[in-house]
Order: C-alpha cells, then structure tokens, then sequence
C-alpha cells in the first residue's frame, strides 16, 4: 500500500510540473499617447485647455459613437500631451476609432484638428500625433457674420455633412460645432438609405473654414435645426456654381476616362479671388495621379488655366490619362454649366471635358 501512495504521488508531482503557466488577462483598458501642436508661433492665453476626443466611426449610417474624451492644461502652446484611455473591446473590429483634439479658451475653440486619426488595434501602436489648425478665420463678409435661415440639401457621408443651398446653389460644408450633432442625429432619422440626402431647414450663419487639409472654403455653422424632411432634390434643379464646387471628371475627349488601379478620378476646384487682389485666383484638384495647383483667369465664359504644378509621384497605369488631363486644361478656353454638369471647350467651341459636380 505505502509504494502504491508513492508511486500515486509521484505521476501527479510529474502531472502538475507540466501544466502550462496561467497567462494573464489583457488590460481591460489601452491608453493612447497623444501629442498636438500647431505651427504659429503664439502663445496660448492662461487657461486653455486641449481636449481630445475618440469616437467609433466604423458605421456610415449613424453618427460618430463617441468612446472616450480628456481635458488636460495646454499650457502656453507648442508640443501638448495627452494620455487618452479607452476600453480595449472599443477596438476590436468592425469598429474603426478616430482621435480628434482642439484648443479651447473658455468657449472659444482657437485650434482643432480637420484630420481623422485612427488608432490601430495593435497595442504596440498607441501613439498618435495631431497637427492642429487655427480657428480664426479671415475678415468675412456681413453675411458671414448673420445668423439666417437656410434651406436646403443636406448630405452626411463618413462624418462629414455638405449642404446645398436651395436658393442659390452655394456649396457648404458643415462645420462641427454649435447645432451640427443635432443637424446629424435629425438627417439620419429621416433618410432612407445611409448616404441619401435629406432636405433641411436650419438657422445658421456661413463663415470661411479651412477644410481638411485643402484650402479655406465656405461653410455653414448650424445655430439651431428647424425642420428636416426625407426629400432628396429641391424643388427646381439647381445649376451648380462654377467656383468654389468639387468638379469631377466623367468624361475626357468623348470617352469615360480609364481609371487605373493605383490612380483617382481626376477633379479640380476654382478658389474665389483673394481678397484685395482682384484676378488673382488658383485652382487646386487631382490630375489622376498628383496633385496639382495652379492659376486660372475668368471673364464671363472665357476660362484659361496657367503655371500648373504638381507633386511628382509615379503611379502605374496612370500616366496617360493625367498627360491627357493637363493638356486638356492646357488647351481649355470657355466653359458652361447645366445643372450639374460642367462642359470646358476649347477656342473652335469643341468639348474637350466634362465634368459633374460631387458632394466632398
């Protein structure tokens, strides 16, 4: 009996040598090294604070869902840190997590990013880092600075909104703040399908914003939301306004352009004259591979582009179709707009392109 206790002993002594170590539990939190900065050069007045704030994107058919936010001091400026903790099953797919951040003085928001940041789902990746852009915009226009009513097409895709003005065809983009959350929340009641426009009456005032990483554009800040209805059009069509519209390319020397894998659709966009500078105007778009920028000149309907440049990366299948695309432009002298559509002609009268104006 006592050798069979030992030898009983023994096998289990040997059994449990061999169990594998217990593996610790995933934190149930992650935390995200955060560093904004801005390149003015200015110092922040006492008591600004940075705010960031992290939000699952991942549905285009509801609003943002927001996941975590801090506050810390900004102090005077420059670098500012935050540590941003969010739960780590906030991560797991399908969710996609944004980070934005802002420099607030009291209630005026001085800088915010206009730029999406994402954090990874890899923990080894948690550290993002934020340019931020000034606020303030340029001498504005009365209009700019009246709240009125506004009445007209609104359209949410990937967190960004767009509003057509019935009255006059103007193209805005829907700045975040003020009643915009609210703006959201109403418009995806009312539509049908994710992405379908929606006809809202708002109370708003419209200011010049820099959008994203592009140039200062015309937007609507939304004071207070009237009514929205599940109407996709206005009531009459609306011609779209050669300046200060996204155009996009549909058709080049009669043909529906080529699109390669590793290009984009090309498309421009006519920036107003600079204030005090009349004739003085640029153009900024996508040649189908780089971007480019340059200058046109305008009178009436006679419009001609010059000092076009661009970034120098090489895409395959693509040079073709943006050697086409400048030399379109090179030789356009009129343009005409129906509806939606833009047609640019060169000096014979021969349509050279056609565009169609698209929601950014």
């Amino acid at each position: 009996m006592n050798k069979f206790l030992i030898t009983l002993l023994a096998l289990c002594a040997t059994a449990c040598s061999t169990l594998p170590a217990q593996t610790a539990r995933p934190s149930a939190d992650v935390t995200v090294e955060v560093t904004a900065s801005y390149r003015e050069r200015m110092a922040l007045p006492p008591g600004a604070v940075l705010e960031v704030t992290a939000a699952d994107v991942a549905r285009a058919d509801a609003a943002a869902k927001p996941v975590s936010s801090v506050r810390v001091p900004a102090g005077a400026g420059g670098l500012m840190q935050a540590q941003l903790k969010l739960p780590a099953a906030a991560l797991q797919p399908p969710a996609r997590v944004s980070v934005r951040a802002r420099v607030l003085a009291g209630e005026t928001l001085m800088f915010t990013s206009d730029t999406a940041a994402f954090i990874s789902p890899e923990p080894a990746q948690q550290k993002l880092e934020l340019l931020l852009r000034r606020v303030s915009a340029p001498a504005a226009a009365p209009s700019t600075t009246t709240t009125q009513r506004y009445w007209g097409r609104y359209t949410l895709v990937a967190d960004v909104g767009t509003f057509i003005d019935c009255a006059s065809g103007q193209r805005l983009w829907v700045v975040q703040e003020g009643a915009n959350a609210a703006l959201e929340a109403a418009a995806i009641r009312a539509r049908k399908q994710p992405g379908d426009a929606v006809l809202a009456t708002v109370e708003g005032r419209i200011a010049q914003r820099q959008f994203m990483e592009g140039p200062v554009r015309p937007a609507l800040i939304v004071g207070s939301v009237v009514d929205v209805a599940a109407e996709a059009q206005c009531p009459a069509q609306l011609t779209a306004p050669l300046v200060n519209t996204y155009w996009e390319l549909t058709e080049l020397g009669g043909q529906p352009p080529a699109l390669p894998p590793q290009g984009r659709r090309p498309h421009f966009m006519l920036q107003p004259e600079a204030q005090g500078a009349p004739g003085v105007a640029g153009i900024t778009g996508h040649s189908g591979c780089n971007r480019m920028t340059g200058a046109y000149k305008l009178k009436g309907s006679e419009l001609s582009f010059e000092r076009m440049a661009g970034t120098l990366m090489a895409c395959a299948g693509a040079d073709d179709l943006e050697r086409s695309f400048l030399r379109m432009l090179n030789a356009a002298r009129t343009w005409r707009t129906n509806g939606q559509e833009l047609e640019l002609r060169d000096e014979g009268g021969k349509v050279l392109a056609r565009f169609q104006s698209r929601l950014m």
